[in-house]
Formats: structure tokens, sequence, C-alpha cells
């Protein structure tokens, strides 16, 4: 994965959630366009921040995928 495809996909007008899949099977949610930010030189990394005031810096080149399916967790039937 590239870093402008991520980018591309935080920008969209109007914003999708979606879900970054990585290559050990981690998943991060992306619920809205600031919970991503990303350095201004680099060409790989990236910040993802969850709840509360976790965060993680990723490297574009282990993401597999961003699922834009629904961005969120299904959910259950009662």
């Amino acid at each position: 994965m590239t870093i402008s495809k991520i980018r591309e996909a935080v920008r969209k007008q109007p914003f999708q959630p979606f879900t970054i899949c990585l290559t050990d099977g981690r998943k991060f949610q992306v619920r809205h366009p600031e919970f991503v930010a990303f350095f201004p030189n680099a060409d790989r990394t990236f910040i993802v921040t969850g709840p509360g005031e976790e965060h993680r810096v990723l490297d574009a080149f282990l993401v597999t995928s961003l699922d834009h399916a629904n961005g969120k967790a299904r959910r259950r039937k009662r």
C-alpha cells in the first residue's frame, strides 16, 4: 500500500469510514478523518488514533488493504 492511497481514503468527500488491515492481522478502524495524521515529509509512516488516548505509528508498507465495506464493527443480531 502507498501513503498516497491512504491519504486519498482519508480525504475522500464525503468521508466514508474504513478499516486499515495489516499484514499481521491487526485492524484499525477509522471512523473520522481526524483519526489519522500524516507526517509532512514521510513516505511511509502515519499515525492512527483509537479509543481514549491510544495511538499507533504505522508503516504503509504493512497495510494489506483498506476495507470500505463499513468501517465499523457489525451489530449482533438479537
